[in-house]
């Protein structure tokens, strides 16, 4: 199984489907180009992936090369544009100039006002999980998003001193 629908060859030869939603980075022997391919345990999770897709847009999100679905493996896929220059990797190099911060910051901004638009929160904004595809920069997967409302559990580790605004320190007393 090392080719996925017939044209994609995945990094880690070693993957088999779990039915496990995951995230594999190939090679389209077609289109000669890196992907990623978003692996979804059950259709109605890559039916709103695809939804989601929609509504946010390709300005803002990895663009979709292909769908395929294998109802007899119950493999649902979606295939988008990849770059490896991750935000993390480029962090790493300090050699980020300030036009392309500027052309960062410009494009999470925009990318996070959408989200607001659509009533959503993202909930990890990461280095490692923003990839340059061209001049912009995109967000890989809608993994942490919430719609704006939703409660979350937030676990917090204080190791050493830390300082409670007073507003913070009364909720905490109250709750």
């Amino acid at each position: 199984q090392d080719l996925i629908d017939g044209r994609y060859l995945l990094d880690d030869r070693s993957w088999r489907w779990n039915r496990e939603a995951s995230q594999q980075l190939a090679f389209d022997l077609q289109q000669k180009t890196r992907v990623s391919l978003k692996f979804y345990a059950d259709e109605k999770s890559f039916v709103s992936a695809l939804a989601l897709h929609d509504n946010v847009g390709d300005q803002y999100c990895l663009r979709i090369i292909d769908t395929f679905v294998d109802t007899e493996e119950e493999l649902y896929a979606i295939v988008t544009e990849w770059d490896d220059t991750t935000l993390a990797k480029m962090l790493d190099t300090g050699r980020l100039l300030l036009p392309e911060i500027l052309v960062i910051v410009r494009s999470l901004a925009l990318l996070l006002d959408r989200y607001e638009v659509l009533g959503l929160v993202e909930t990890l904004l990461d280095p490692s999980r923003i990839v340059r595809i061209g001049r912009d920069w995109k967000m890989i997967n809608f993994d942490h998003l919430l719609p704006a409302g939703q409660w979350m559990r937030v676990d917090v580790e204080i190791s050493g001193p830390a300082y409670l605004s007073p507003e913070v320190a009364s909720a905490w007393r109250t709750a």
